[in-house]
């Protein structure tokens, strides 16, 4: 049984994508950023240096990008009811399963 949550169905084809993503993100920024994708790690390395001036991209663009991956996500999705009662073992009204 395979308990991982995600996309029923989409595990090898989304792993894919993302790391194809990441490495055509390092080839094409490799040069301009020394392949620094991550802004976690790219914060040390702008303060150590002095070199403040690109750091607001790094710390801006995930968030841009995951409000707008938030409102395509909202628009494409339908949405569903979740019924919590049936994690807890429960009919609607309470009593058990």
């Amino acid at each position: 049984m395979d308990h991982h949550v995600g996309v029923a169905g989409a595990g090898d084809q989304s792993s894919v994508l993302r790391y194809l993503l990441i490495g055509s993100a390092i080839v094409l920024l490799g040069t301009a950023t020394g392949g620094s994708v991550n802004p976690a790690r790219q914060f040390g390395p702008a303060v150590a240096s002095g070199r403040l001036d690109l750091l607001w991209v790094y710390m801006l663009a995930p968030l841009v990008g995951a409000g707008i991956s938030a409102a395509i996500l909202n628009r494409v999705h339908k949405r569903r009811e979740v019924l919590t009662h049936r994690l807890c073992g429960t009919h609607p009204n309470g009593s058990p399963l």
